[in-house]
């Protein structure tokens, strides 16, 4: 439809040109961009706004069209209704096409847009442990929700656009993740999300992995609520996900909390949650270029090979433990945890107490708990013995005898 309205535009912008004298020509622009001015928001009337564009591409002093036309786009996203929790996006594809047809527009609605966000960046920082109110009550919010799902459009229509995003943008959009409206974090999220998708050769690499980073550290560190949670792991997925383009700064690499926050998301986290938490650290491993020493995690550059496929196993016996719990292939992978205990010296063996407390937890299936009890108290050898040294908090405490009672 919206290519058929360009095409008639252009066949009768070419008539007025053809037909309307020269000198009676600004008069003819004018009346035409009256009209489109005058015209009601909802439903848009985009063959005025096509007839107008063509047009204004052929007038020397086509200011005024092009304000018009910039009105209309303006007018045009703050009417267009909502539905439920987020905005109609068939009608923000419209929009979108239309201004794609037009760069200039398009600029000038981008530009539009991040001065929006920048503006309603301020005051937008929610006390420690909010959750987020379910409705945008302040019609200044709404309308930056729209303006997200729009500039969202733009990214998903046109990949480029994420190479003319500046890193200030970027972290606006950040902030704007954090807004104390959940309407507006999913709708900048979801922005950010495309972003991913797009076209990044011309961003700087390093600069960009740390921002980025430095924003999920302040989404999970500051942001209780779930909501918050949920996009920041979301957002740590998507980002590892860009193997051609992820770069792990020895900033982030080196910081604890890369791995204390993959720990913690994999011992208290939902199934999702366990999931996404074992997906990031299996993409981030081979990113890994030089040797890395943590509280919590080491990882010996010369070991890479043999490192590769105890991580692979880790991951492995995570998954029948924590997400399947089926209790006989747990017994089939115990030699496999023997293993791991063994290799505690190229694993951290916190990585080893967090599965094996996930394992003990209240909620797994008393057989499984069983077992695992049984497979701790026949560690024998000398870095099983110490192992258990280590593990003794939670081997000596209420959920050990409890188990044994049963």
């Amino acid at each position: 439809m919206e290519t058929e309205s360009a095409d008639s535009a252009k066949v009768l912008a070419s008539i007025v040109l053809n037909q309307v004298p020269e000198d009676r020509r600004p008069d003819a622009y004018q009346a035409i961009t009256s009209r489109l001015e005058s015209s009601s928001a909802w439903p848009p009337d985009f063959a005025a706004a096509h007839l107008v564009a063509q047009l204004a591409q052929n007038d020397p002093e086509g200011g005024c069209s092009f304000n018009a036309l910039c009105t209309f786009v303006k007018k045009i996203v703050e009417s267009i209704p909502d539905s439920g929790d987020f905005p109609d996006m068939v009608s923000f594809r419209e929009v979108a096409a239309f201004c794609y047809r037009y760069p200039q527009i398009m600029e000038k609605t981008i530009s539009d847009i991040n001065l929006d966000i920048e503006r309603n960046v301020l005051g937008l920082e929610p006390p420690v442990g909010f959750a987020g109110h379910d409705e945008d009550d302040h019609a200044g919010l709404t309308l930056t929700s729209k303006y997200l799902a729009l500039l969202r459009v733009f990214l998903l229509i046109n990949p480029d656009c994420a190479s003319r995003s500046s890193l200030s943008h970027l972290s606006s959009l950040f902030k704007l993740v954090r807004a104390p409206y959940k309407k507006v974090a999913y709708a900048a999220r979801d922005v950010l999300y495309a972003w991913f998708d797009g076209n990044l050769e011309s961003q700087p690499v390093k600069e960009l992995n740390e921002m980025i980073w430095q924003h999920i550290v302040e989404l999970i560190t500051t942001m209780e609520a779930p909501l918050y949670q949920d996009i920041a792991f979301g957002i740590w997925l998507k980002w590892v996900d860009l193997r051609a383009w992820f770069c792990l700064a020895p900033a982030v690499i080196s910081n604890d909390l890369y791995w204390t926050f993959l720990q913690s998301g994999l011992k208290d986290g939902s199934s999702e949650r366990r999931k996404q938490c074992l997906y990031i650290l299996m993409n981030t491993l081979p990113h890994i270029r030089e040797s890395v020493r943590t509280e919590h995690f080491i990882y010996d550059i010369g070991e890479r090979a043999t490192l590769q496929i105890l991580w692979a196993k880790y991951c492995t016996l995570f998954e029948t433990i924590a997400l399947e719990r089926a209790l006989n292939q747990i017994e089939d992978a115990l030699p496999e945890l023997h293993g791991l205990i063994e290799s505690s010296l190229l694993i951290h063996g916190t990585w080893i107490t967090t599965l094996l407390t996930v394992g003990l937890q209240p909620s797994m299936p008393d057989n499984i708990k069983k077992l695992l009890v049984s497979f701790l108290m026949s560690l024998r050898s000398s870095k099983e013995l110490l192992f258990l040294e280590y593990f003794q908090d939670i081997v000596s405490g209420k959920l050990y005898f409890a188990v044994c009672k049963q």
